[in-house]
């Protein structure tokens, strides 16, 4: 039964989240970017809350509130809104890829782990290699119609500067970490998050020409697909790898997101991509892979012995360990 919740779980992470950018596209077709983040985030946020409250948990604390506004608005109302605006000028399959460079910017703004970073011949490789890929793939798309697009320039813009916001709200999240359970956080995180996102929504003055029965099925469907599967479903597969699974080995979803944004991309919505944006993706991936080669290579302990003495005679008992990274 655990095997068969482990490859679900990873099914989920795997093809869920790979999706999620397309489904953002097609919610873009009937909500302006921060509409559709606002509702998606409290409908998450608020039915994650309800189920938690029906469990007997009160979450009370205006600190942990607090903390979770932070997080939730880095991540979230600017992290992945943002990402939905960019993608109002450029494809899902593009933003998805240009979000495979979260890892190196995880290392950029990790300032503490610097010394112990870029003494490491391999994780400077990747970074370099990476980067190349990078603006391998953004050229790549750019220069797709023959000159460069300024709209395209914009939305990929935007997507990296997603990231930047993303990656701090997660570092602001492990450091200022909030008491409660892992699902009752998330909701908080949500429910902020949707809330600011209606403010950010107000000042973009998305409202003056929003109307909700001029939405067309195909967006209504992507906004349920965002709530239920993106927001609820993947990030508990998510939680659930993480509790029976190395972290490293759960990170794998980062090779397959963007493989399977291409080809949902490509079957679903018409979307193309260049042979100079598959060499990008390819090179950016094998950058993520170099740096973090070191992490994926099993630890293994000496095993320990320790002298007992049984009815007058010494023994050496050797202990055997495991260890989880976890």
């Amino acid at each position: 039964m655990k095997k068969i919740k482990t490859v679900l779980a990873f099914g989920g992470i795997y093809f869920i989240w790979g999706t999620t950018f397309l489904a953002i596209a097609y919610g873009l077709r009937g909500f302006p970017p921060f509409i559709l983040s606002s509702i998606r985030f409290l409908a998450a946020g608020l039915l994650l809350m309800a189920y938690q409250l029906l469990r007997g948990e009160r979450p009370f604390s205006i600190i942990d509130w607090l903390k979770n506004a932070v997080s939730g608005i880095l991540i979230l109302s600017f992290g992945t809104g943002l990402l939905a605006w960019g993608e109002q000028y450029i494809s899902s399959t593009e933003g998805c890829i240009i979000q495979a460079a979260a890892p190196f910017i995880f290392i950029a703004a990790d300032r503490p782990q610097w010394k112990t970073h870029f003494s490491n011949k391999k994780i400077i490789a990747g970074l370099v290699i990476g980067f190349i890929g990078l603006v391998l793939f953004l050229s790549g798309g750019l220069l797709a119609s023959g000159a460069v697009s300024h709209a395209k320039l914009i939305g990929s813009a935007m997507v990296i500067v997603s990231l930047f916001f993303w990656v701090g709200g997660s570092l602001f999240t492990k450091k200022q970490p909030a008491a409660y359970s892992i699902a009752t956080n998330t909701a908080q995180q949500l429910i902020c998050a949707g809330i600011f996102s209606l403010l950010l929504a107000t000042g973009n003055g998305e409202f003056k020409s929003f109307k909700a029965f001029r939405v067309p099925d195909q967006a209504w469907y992507g906004l349920g697909y965002l709530i239920l599967f993106g927001s609820l479903m993947a990030y508990f597969s998510y939680q659930y790898l993480l509790s029976v699974e190395r972290p490293v080995i759960v990170s794998t979803h980062t090779y397959i997101n963007p493989l399977v944004a291409v080809f949902a991309g490509w079957l679903l919505a018409g979307e193309k991509i260049t042979a100079l944006q598959v060499a990008g993706l390819i090179i950016t991936l094998a950058g993520v892979f170099i740096t973090n080669m070191d992490k994926y290579k099993s630890k293994k302990k000496s095993p320990k012995s320790v002298v007992v003495n049984i009815k007058g005679r010494k023994h050496s008992l050797r202990l055997i360990t495991s260890e989880t990274n976890r």
